[in-house]
């Protein structure tokens, strides 16, 4: 709900995480605390946080997500394609690109079925607050190969990461040949191209 300015003393932003809770919603909770600035107001996030579904969202799309008022004095949610862009507002504050009543509080990538996913290999919902580190492992599986060129042996990593963010990688293998005089190379992909290599 919309707090009155003379009921707030100090005003708490950003004490929130957005997160995929299903395969069809994600949702804004609260995280040491529950303020939120919404076009300049002062906002609550509720105990049980506030949802955004996957209803009407086109498939293989990025999305931000932004905060809004409801009409009401509550919070809604909602998604607009990445290419609105987002801008910092002159209080501070990261919205919508032109539109200082659209807060920025995430972000996601749906699926082939227009759904959400932030597991195992793919990692395609991100919070614009309170960021935590997470861990990926692809397992590792026989693929071999008899190209002379780089072929792509595993289905690889997906995480979606905001300008800025930092990520550790490491890989490890084993690589045998059955022909003399054979050797083997190792190319990291970033954004499908190539980002080092080497024997």
């Amino acid at each position: 709900k919309f707090i009155p300015d003379a009921q707030v003393t100090i005003r708490a932003h950003g004490q929130c995480r957005f997160i995929a809770s299903s395969a069809t919603e994600c949702r804004l909770v609260q995280h040491n605390g529950d303020g939120l600035i919404v076009g300049g107001r002062q906002f609550r996030i509720p105990m049980a946080g506030v949802s955004i579904t996957n209803a009407g969202l086109a498939a293989n799309t990025l999305y931000y997500v932004f905060a809004k008022d409801d009409g009401t004095g509550a919070i809604a949610l909602e998604a607009a394609l990445a290419s609105v862009g987002r801008a910092a507002h002159t209080n501070g504050v990261m919205c919508k690109a032109g539109d200082p009543t659209r807060t920025l509080v995430g972000m996601f990538h749906t699926t082939a079925t227009s759904g959400f996913i932030s597991f195992g290999v793919n990692k395609w919902v991100a919070s614009w607050f309170n960021r935590i580190e997470t861990a990926m492992a692809e397992t590792p599986v026989n693929s071999p190969t008899t190209s002379t060129a780089y072929v792509k042996l595993t289905n690889g990593l997906y995480p979606l990461l905001w300008a800025g963010d930092a990520a550790d990688v490491a890989a490890t293998g084993i690589v045998t040949t059955s022909v003399a005089a054979m050797g083997a190379y190792a190319l990291l992909t970033v954004n499908g191209g190539g980002y080092a290599g080497g024997h």
